[in-house]
């Protein structure tokens, strides 16, 4: 650390910054060896969402560990991080040491670390949000449904113009569209 332009404010460096927000980060994130595919480190959501303890991670790889559903995805990710160098809205199910499938979305980069090509992975879970969706749209589907086998005539118009907006085959038949 050292002071900042403010007298008694101490400004943290790069190395500092970017540990905390390792830390703190409610994504998971994890380094590993590029070559081999050995985490380096994980973070405390890394532990959460997958279910594994720190110390039971480092020096393995997802592979032994079985965290991809598919280990062919693994593999198109690797080769997308070597011809590209960092690769974004990766989707990928991944298995929890408890067996639960999650699908998640990754991010990452390749980046030099001590002479090592390392990647650094930050993996968002989205199986809720993905739930979710689905349900949105098999309501919506249920809806239009109702609406348009309904028996009455059914429009939904804009408040404030009156105008027209939707409307069921009844309401055409009853009003002579």
């Amino acid at each position: 650390m050292r002071e900042s332009s403010n007298p008694g404010q101490i400004q943290a460096g790069p190395d500092e910054r970017y540990s905390k927000a390792f830390a703190v980060s409610p994504d998971a994130i994890t380094f590993t060896d590029l070559t081999s595919g050995r985490y380096l480190d994980v973070n405390a959501s890394f532990e959460r969402l997958f279910g594994y303890r720190r110390e039971a991670l480092l020096g393995r790889t997802a592979t032994e560990i079985g965290i991809w559903a598919d280990p062919n995805d693994r593999a198109r990710l690797i080769d997308i991080l070597k011809s590209e160098g960092v690769v974004k809205d990766f989707l990928a199910v991944t298995r929890r040491a408890d067996g639960a499938l999650r699908t998640c979305c990754l991010a990452g980069a390749v980046i030099p670390a001590d002479g090592v090509d390392t990647v650094v992975l930050v993996v968002h879970d989205i199986t809720e949000q993905l739930v979710t969706e689905r349900a949105l749209r098999q309501a919506a589907d249920r809806y239009a449904k109702l609406f348009h086998s309904s028996p009455d005539a059914v429009a939904v118009t804009e408040l404030r113009t009156g105008r027209l907006l939707e409307f069921n085959d009844n309401f055409l038949r009853v009003f002579g569209y």
